[in-house]
This record gives C-alpha cells, structure tokens and sequence, in this order.
C-alpha cells in the first residue's frame, strides 16, 4: 500500500546556502538612507562560519561615505557573502559603475540576552569601531521572502523599543523610518535565518 499521493515531479528542491540570524538598522534623513548596517552572524556557509558587518554611513549627513565596508573575522566567508549570495547589494559593486566595498578583517564581541537586550561591538584592523545595542524587543515575527529567481530567505526576527548605534565613536544622524526591504523593520534582530538556494 502505498501513503505517497499526487505528482511528486512537483516537489521544489532547495540547497541550503546560509545560516545564521542577522542584527540590522537602516536611518534615514530627508528620505535619504545615511546609514545601512547589519551583522550577520554566520553558523554555516560553503567558506564556513563567522561574523561579517556589511556597513555603508554618512556619519554627518554631508552627501559621502565615511564607512563603506565589509568587515569580518573570515574573510573567505565574508567575500563568499558579498560577492555570491547578497551580490545584489551596493556592497557588491556595480558593472562599469562602482567597485565593490573592500573586505577588512575585524574582531567582534556579542552580548546576546534575547528578549531583554543584544549589544554586537566590532573593532577593525583598520581602526573602525562600530557598536549596535537593541533593547525590549516585541513578538517574533516569521517570515518567507523570494530574494530573487534563485534564492529564498526564510527566518524569524524580533524588533527593538530602543537602540543606540555609535560608529567610530560618533552617533550618525538619521532617524529609524525605513526598513531595508518594504517588508521589513528599520531595526531588527533575527531569531534565525536561512537562506536557500534553488537547484535541480
């Protein structure tokens, strides 16, 4: 007796590519983002795991980059990440356009007290520092987004009553009004995450 019913030619397989849940924030001013960071905090990769922080900010609102970065303690990992699962990012360049934001190794220390609080600190060889602390955070949120034809991101993330970034030992302008994605919170922390890339 057979308990398989239906086509099962239908089935959509997917290779897990990435785990690991992610800490970000997103300021604006004048409707223009100033700031764009997350970490994420890599449990398994095909170059292994890590940290990696992906940050881009306008620290004065002056119209330049004073940080645009990819910092981690993996480097292959951190280049893997940049280059062949978020390479639709900014971070990524751009054909003729732009060059692809430099991979600079770093330390990071994390202090991780889910509900109540999440502290992640990074000191780069270069002399970046950078510090993001969440507090109070709300209901877990699930999710499932289609990031482009190949890959899906799957997790779930908590948002924050209170953060407070300082970069380089700065406070950057900008206020929390919008998210990196419509869908998602300008400020947040990843229960899990998961992405999957389609394969035959």
């Amino acid at each position: 007796m057979s308990y398989l019913r239906g086509d099962m030619t239908n089935i959509e397989y997917k290779k897990l590519v990435m785990a690991g849940p992610m800490r970000w924030v997103v300021l604006t001013m004048g409707g223009e983002v100033t700031t764009l960071a997350w970490f994420v905090k890599v449990c398994y990769t095909a170059q292994g795991g890590g940290t990696v922080l992906f940050a881009r900010s306008d620290l004065q609102g002056n119209g330049r980059d004073d940080v645009f970065a990819v910092f981690s303690d993996n480097l292959a990992m951190a280049e893997h990440l940049r280059d062949d699962i978020f390479s639709y990012t900014v971070f990524a360049g751009a054909p003729d356009q732009t060059p692809p934001a430099p991979i600079v190794e770093a330390t990071f220390e994390s202090q991780d007290d889910l509900p109540n609080s999440i502290v992640e600190s990074m000191q780069a060889v270069d002399g970046t520092t950078f510090t993001l602390s969440f507090r109070d955070f709300g209901p877990p949120r699930a999710y499932v987004r289609a990031v482009n034809e190949r890959m899906t991101e799957v997790g779930a993330f908590v948002v924050p009553a209170e953060f407070f970034l300082e970069i380089n030992g700065v406070v950057p302008v900008g206020q929390l009004e919008a998210g990196p994605l419509a869908e998602a919170p300008p400020a947040g922390a990843d229960l899990q995450n998961l992405w999957y890339e389609s394969k035959s």
